[in-house]
Order: C-alpha cells, then sequence, then structure tokens
C-alpha cells in the first residue's frame, strides 16, 4: 500500500472514531461533502481560474496539473469511502455505482463547490518566495523551509535545489565575463530581481553584441535553472509587424513566469505591448471556448540581440536597459551541450547558475538596479549620445527657428565618429536619434519628400 493509500485509510478511520453513525453515501453529493471534510485537500486542489485552471496533485514540493480525468488521489479516496460504507450497511449495488467512471466525475464536479478544496487564485505562488524540490526558499533571508499542501501555494518549482555555495567551473567562466562587462552588475541584479514575483520596474534587459558570444547562453542557463520559474517567448510574438496575432502567446508564459527570454529579438519590436508587459500591467485574453481570463503580470523580459532596438519616443527608452555584450576571450561551447544534456553534470551547473540569481536578488534588494544615466541613452548606436552632448556644449550644434536637412547633421556626426572611433550609424538611425531630440515635419523639396530637423551647424562660431 502507497502512502497516500496509507493516509487516507487512516483518515476514514478517524473519521468513524469521531462519529458511530457514517453518514449515507446515497449520492453524490453526499460522498464530495464528506470527502472535502477529511484529508483530501492535502493531496487534490482545484485551480477555479486563469490559465492553470483545473485540479492538481500535491507533488511533495508544489501543486502540478492532474492529467488525468480521474485524479488518482479522488479514486483511492472514493474506493476507500464505499469501501468503509459497506461495513456500515450501505448496499453492494450503491456501493459499486459510487465507484462507477460517472460517479467519480459528478463527485468531482462537486468538490469544485468546496471553498476547502480551492485556492484563492490571488495566493497562488506569493511573491519573495521561491519552491525548489528541497523546500520554500525565502528571497529576503535565503532560508529554505518545508513545503506542505497546508503552506504557501505554488503551481511552479525551480529545477534544481538551491545552494548557497554552489560551483561550477563552466558556470564561473560565465559569471566571471558578465562581471567583466561594463554593465555587469546591471545584468546579475536585472535578472536577480525576477525571483521575487513582483511586477518589473519598467523595465527591460536588452543584451546587444555579435553572434556567437555568450549572451543567449547566459539566459539560456537561467531559465533551465528556474523550471518553472522560468519562460521563453518566441521573437515572432514581439516583433513590430506581428499585426496583432500573438495576444495567445504573449499571455502563455508571461502570466506564470517570473523571468522570460526572447532571444534573436529584430530591431522593430511591438513597443505598445511591451509597454504594457513591463509595467506590470494586468492582461485579457481569450482561452477555451471563448473564455475571458484576466492576468497580472510579472514577468521580467531580457532579450538577446544583434542589433539595438528601434525605440521612437523617449517613454519607451526609459524602459530599455542597453547592455553592450562583449565577445569573451576564448568562449567555452561546453555549455550550450551541457544543458541539453540531462544528468547530474547539468544539475551542478544549474545549481550554480541558481546560487547566481539569488546573489543578483539580495544585490537588488539591497540598492536597487542601480542603472546609471549613461545606461539609459544607449538604445541608439554607440557614440550618438556624446556626439550629442560635446556638439551642442561646444556650440557646434545650435537650435533655432530655422530646420536643416539630415545630409549635413550626418556629415558632421560622421566625422565626429570617426575621429572617436565609434562605428557610423546608418542614416535610418541617426534620424530616430535626432527625432527623439528636435522636432522634425516633412516637407516637399523639388518634388520629393524630406526631413527637417530644428537644429542647424554653427560650423562658423564657437565650434
Amino acid at each position: 500500500m502507497s502512502e497516500l493509500e496509507k493516509h487516507v485509510a487512516e483518515n476514514m478511520r478517524q473519521l468513524r472514531q469521531q462519529s458511530d453513525v457514517t453518514p449515507e453515501l446515497g449520492s453524490e453529493l453526499q460522498m464530495a461533502n464528506r470527502l472535502a471534510d477529511g484529508d483530501l485537500r492535502d493531496f487534490l486542489r482545484y485551480v477555479p481560474d486563469g490559465p492553470s485552471h483545473g485540479w492538481h496533485r500535491w507533488d511533495d514540493s508544489h501543486w502540478v496539473p492532474s492529467p488525468d480525468p480521474i485524479p488518482r488521489p479522488l479514486a483511492i479516496a472514493v474506493h476507500c469511502a464505499a469501501a468503509e460504507s459497506l461495513r456500515r450497511g450501505i448496499d453492494l449495488r450503491s456501493a459499486r455505482y459510487m465507484e462507477s467512471t460517472a460517479s467519480m466525475r459528478a463527485v468531482l464536479a462537486q468538490l469544485q463547490a468546496h471553498d476547502s478544496m480551492r485556492f484563492d487564485v490571488d495566493q497562488l505562488n506569493p511573491p519573495y518566495l521561491l519552491a525548489t524540490p528541497d523546500g520554500l526558499l525565502n528571497l529576503r533571508t535565503g532560508e529554505v523551509m518545508p513545503a506542505t499542501p497546508a503552506g504557501p501555494a505554488f503551481l511552479l518549482s525551480t529545477a534544481v535545489t538551491y545552494d548557497p555555495k554552489a560551483q561550477h567551473p563552466l558556470w564561473t567562466d560565465v559569471e566571471q565575463h558578465v562581471a567583466s562587462l561594463t554593465d555587469g552588475a546591471v545584468v546579475k541584479r536585472f535578472i536577480g530581481a525576477s525571483l521575487n514575483g513582483i511586477p518589473p520596474d519598467r523595465k527591460m534587459l536588452f543584451l546587444v553584441g555579435k553572434g556567437g558570444d555568450g549572451k543567449s547562453t547566459l539566459l539560456r542557463s537561467c531559465y533551465a535553472a528556474l523550471g518553472g520559474f522560468g519562460g521563453l517567448l518566441m521573437a515572432d510574438a514581439v516583433s513590430g509587424d506581428a499585426r496583432g496575432a500573438h495576444g495567445h502567446e504573449i499571455l502563455s508564459p508571461l502570466s506564470t513566469a517570473r523571468f522570460i527570454y526572447s532571444a534573436e529579438v529584430p530591431a522593430d519590436l511591438d513597443w505598445d505591448l511591451l509597454k504594457a508587459v513591463s509595467g506590470g500591467e494586468s492582461r485579457g485574453a481569450k482561452r477555451l471556448y471563448s473564455r475571458v481570463t484576466t492576468v497580472q503580470m510579472r514577468a521580467w523580459l531580457a532579450f538577446a540581440t544583434n542589433t539595438p532596438p528601434i525605440v521612437r519616443e523617449q517613454a519607451v527608452a526609459d524602459r530599455c536597459i542597453i547592455v553592450r555584450w562583449e565577445k569573451p576571450a576564448d568562449p567555452n561551447p561546453e555549455i550550450v551541450s551541457l544543458i541539453a544534456t540531462p544528468g547530474e553534470e547539468r544539475a551542478a551547473f544549474l545549481r550554480a547558475c541558481l546560487r547566481w540569481m539569488v546573489e543578483g536578488n539580495f544585490e537588488y534588494l539591497r540598492d536597487g538596479l542601480g542603472v546609471p544615466d549613461y545606461a539609459r541613452p544607449e538604445v541608439e548606436p554607440e557614440g550618438l549620445a556624446g556626439w550629442w552632448a560635446e556638439s551642442v556644449a561646444a556650440g557646434v550644434l545650435v537650435r533655432g527657428p530655422g530646420r536643416t536637412p539630415l545630409a549635413p547633421l550626418a556629415n558632421h556626426a560622421a566625422q565626429w565618429l570617426r575621429a572617436h572611433g565609434y562605428t557610423e550609424p546608418t542614416i535610418t538611425a541617426l534620424g530616430i536619434f535626432l527625432g527623439s531630440r528636435v522636432g522634425r515635419k516633412r516637407e516637399m523639396l523639388d518634388g520629393r519628400k524630406i526631413s527637417l530637423y530644428g537644429v542647424h551647424l554653427d560650423v562658423v562660431g564657437r565650434g
């Protein structure tokens, strides 16, 4: 007899001792009432709404969806109750009916109405706690507490246990490379902050660099270590030309996970959607049979891309943390295959990764994200912010009533950037940058429409 069967049998024995008269089981409602008053809720619970809608069973550390039409804990409880009722006088035909599939489905439907069997959706996966295979991690103190069915209710769990001393040589390489980046500490705090399960600080993380430099490997490692708390978002779902067909794709991972990553995203993104998500706003979408559900977004978004995002307004730019990802001197290709290969070696690597993320969380709780001022305007190609600031301060660029075509501004920017060792931006990138600093209007000139900017070059003056 399994531990579950022993526990249910002991519960039935205690019910007999509590009362000399066993309730009649002549209907599914009576059976449901009896089971709801017992210990069935320690093995089976119902989620009444949201993306996790349905029955869940206890799995030692958290609650997992029950894939069976008749959950196993319910079937065992009904069989035990029917057998006991036979000894109490119920007729054999009624007992057999209570054990039928049709009757068990009816009992299951009746149990959904019992408050003791239902989760309060707002209390699921509470913040500042993290369910792991060996218990609940308090993200404020670092303490690991036992997980029990009567304790905080989690429908997710990390893939590995938490060890504050976990180390792995391959992860050490990744950790050291992140620390060597100009904004490596911001990356660590951002990813660590996602563990808390609170809405993001109106920020999104962009790791920008050439291919094969390890930025996607970092995000993929964190995603693997977090298990159910991590999510993968397809790049097409946030593309600016997705034409609104991605409501469900966005909702599915963002409604439950705490950390979401997406690799190889395009430069043109759906900023209206990303503003709503990064602001922690509630989202609604139709589910199966047109059932509408509303979900509070808690996921922190991190993107890996080869090209900086095209941002057309300052309100969006302020939400973007752009980190220039440098290629390590000796990138290790073993990490990719290690993450994809189940086994103890992979688990040791992911434990070291989880330890690093938890450290980042403690740094976030102590210092906040700590995004430096220079990291915000890095939405535009590198060097343009410096060109603008220095040229305006020197009087070379003067704002005035007149408007200037893009060509002379582009030529001056190109000369300055070359002199300072920067790569020249495209005309499109320069136009987007100028549009965020000064006014622009479109006019017809010689039969063609051109853009005029409210700034002119004072090449004879102080410059």
